[in-house]
């Protein structure tokens, strides 16, 4: 051991989580976001969220927010708008 290493525990890797296009077919208003891979883009909501953390699990808990709740029943009351919007499909 060379000095100044004792009791240093090694430095745990960081596993960053990114998205899979194969999502889509699950939750259909998810998309792949133009920031970067650890993000994804909510159709409904209009917005970019980090998913860098958790995954599909941070997709879920945005598809249960009460933000998206919201947003989705907007939208399912407004069916032309999503044509006009490309948003053919409504978590």
């Amino acid at each position: 051991m060379a000095e100044g290493d004792a009791g240093v525990p090694p430095k745990k890797v960081k596993y960053v989580c990114k998205f899979k296009s194969c999502w889509t077919e699950e939750f259909p208003c998810i998309s792949n976001s133009h920031l970067d891979n650890s993000h994804a883009f909510c159709k409904a909501c209009r917005i970019d969220f980090n998913i860098e953390h958790d995954g599909k699990n941070d997709v879920r808990k945005h598809v249960k927010s009460q933000k998206h709740v919201r947003s989705a029943e907007a939208q399912k009351g407004t069916p032309w708008l999503n044509l006009a919007l490309g948003l053919l499909h409504v978590c």
